[in-house]
């Protein structure tokens, strides 16, 4: 409101002549195309805006959106929804070392790993694995695999060797790779399979991931991604903002406190007790 000379702090006796002097496209959610929607209503102005009820609102949003502007606009703290993921995955642009196919197919067994553990992180099951390469001279190969829905690291690196040992032979160095994650269902939504012990692989790569949150991103590794542990570096991504933690792998959580168990006071004993 004031640039550039940054942060501005409104405080609730200031609204909402505060946000008069504001265009409609000064407000975050209102771009060009809710704009139009807004003039098609008999909205031009942020002070018609505050003023409008919150049904005209609900209405010009198409949904909830409209409500949360409403609010919103008042000063009033509008928990944000929750962000259901359709997608998690990694891609790499091939150093020069790397641009042969066996170096290829390691970074992409890191980057599988490391996608591998995101979905855990966010409470996810995949049911799908997508691999693909790109080559010189503009050619592409991408296949994807059907697996049953799984957070388990281990079953997704068979997964992702049988797309590799089926891909054609391609004589064109590779230079790019990706492996994206797909159909992925919330863990409190996953149906327990009846007959992998689904309880221990869950047990065994949580202590793995905790491991490599510590001791860094060489501590537990499955052996395909041996070759490139210093690949695919954390870096700005266009649809998330990375996770530190996972994305450079260097390690450094503090280890998890053991919380010490409650001592009963001390007392006599019912059939000692004196009356």
């Amino acid at each position: 409101m004031q640039k550039p000379n940054g942060l501005v702090v409104i405080e609730q006796k200031d609204l909402p002549a505060i946000l008069f002097s504001l265009e409609l496209n000064d407000l975050t959610g209102i771009g060009r195309n809710m704009t139009k929607r807004l003039y098609r209503n008999g909205i031009y102005t942020v002070e018609q805006l505050w003023n409008a009820e919150r049904e005209i609102l609900h209405k010009v949003w198409g949904g909830i959106e409209g409500d949360r502007m409403f609010e919103k606009l008042r000063g009033i703290e509008v928990p944000l929804p929750e962000t259901h993921h359709t997608t998690i995955g990694h891609s790499h642009v091939l150093a020069p070392a790397e641009r042969n196919m066996e170096s290829a197919a390691a970074v992409m067994h890191r980057i599988l790993q490391k996608a591998a553990m995101r979905l855990r992180k966010l409470g996810y099951r995949t049911s799908m694995i997508v691999a693909s390469i790109r080559f010189y001279d503009k050619k592409d190969w991408t296949d994807d695999i059907t697996i049953s829905e799984t957070s388990d690291t281990l079953q997704m690196t068979n997964a992702l060797t049988v797309l590799l040992e089926r891909k054609p032979i391609i004589k064109e160095k590779p230079l790019q790779v990706g492996v994206t994650l797909l159909h992925l269902t919330p863990e409190k939504e996953h149906t327990r399979s009846m007959f992998d012990n689904e309880d221990r692989s869950s047990a065994l790569f949580s202590a793995v991931d905790e491991l490599n949150l510590r001791f860094g991103k060489a501590a537990l590794y499955f052996g395909g991604a041996h070759t490139a542990l210093e690949s695919s570096p954390a870096k700005i991504a266009f649809n998330h903002i990375p996770d530190i933690e996972i994305e450079d792998g260097k390690g450094g959580r503090a280890k998890k406190k053991k919380k010490k168990p409650q001592r009963e006071p001390k007392g006599f004993d019912d059939e000692n007790e004196i009356v």
